[in-house]
């Protein structure tokens, strides 16, 4: 993600409502000369500071964390690939248009003790989504079970330092371009969630913006 100024999200709280509502990422930091990388479900704090989450115990993760460390948290979000053709445009080149968010900061292992919170507050999140299911909690595992599941697995906190954002819908394209060119999105084989992506491209059409 190259965080141009043309695809920046419209405002820094619809950067962070969008990371609120995926609530699932990939987290990456470096170790010497390798990269390493998680996959996590997280819990975004009210004020938009701190992302929490956790990791098996065996992660190598761990073996970095034993002071704060530089991290980067990706949150990808809808994708799809535009053709050229979609525009109805001359000269125009294929593209793929995306949103996803960046959280950099600083990541710290937690105390074991901060691990029954965290599970409690990201089961909440994920669970409100299930209503009026009832919702699952903590409570519905025996103790032998949940103390078990918990001993293999660590609380860590990423504290935010920045947010960097891409919003790619079809910046500098006419409305009705970007109109013909979510059509194509939404009816196309190539990228993940291409309805919502395209919902999105056709917001920004309704706005009448042609602009970065």
């Amino acid at each position: 993600m190259h965080p141009s100024p043309a695809y920046r999200s419209p405002s820094a709280a619809d950067d962070l409502a969008f990371v609120r509502q995926r609530a699932f990422g990939i987290l990456c930091l470096a170790r010497d000369a390798e990269v390493l990388t998680a996959h996590v479900p997280f819990v975004l704090d009210d004020d938009g500071l701190t992302a929490g989450f956790h990791l098996a115990r065996s992660n190598p993760i761990l073996t970095v964390l034993t002071e704060p460390h530089a991290a980067l948290l990706s949150v990808q979000g809808p994708d799809g690939y535009v053709s050229p053709t979609a525009y109805g445009l001359p000269a125009q080149v294929p593209t793929w248009n995306y949103v996803a968010v960046n959280l950099r900061g600083r990541l710290q292992r937690l105390p074991d003790a901060a691990l029954p919170g965290h599970l409690a507050d990201l089961a909440a999140l994920l669970e409100a989504s299930r209503a009026p299911v009832p919702p699952w909690t903590l409570d519905d595992l025996p103790d032998a079970r949940r103390e078990a599941l918990q001993r293999g697995i660590v609380p860590v906190r990423l504290t935010i330092d920045a947010v960097e954002s891409t919003w790619k819908l079809g910046q500098g394209k006419p409305p009705a371009a970007i109109r013909g060119a979510a059509d194509a999105v939404d009816a196309g084989p190539w990228g993940a969630e291409r309805a919502d992506l395209a919902r999105r491209m056709r917001a920004l059409a309704g706005t009448g913006e042609e602009g970065g």
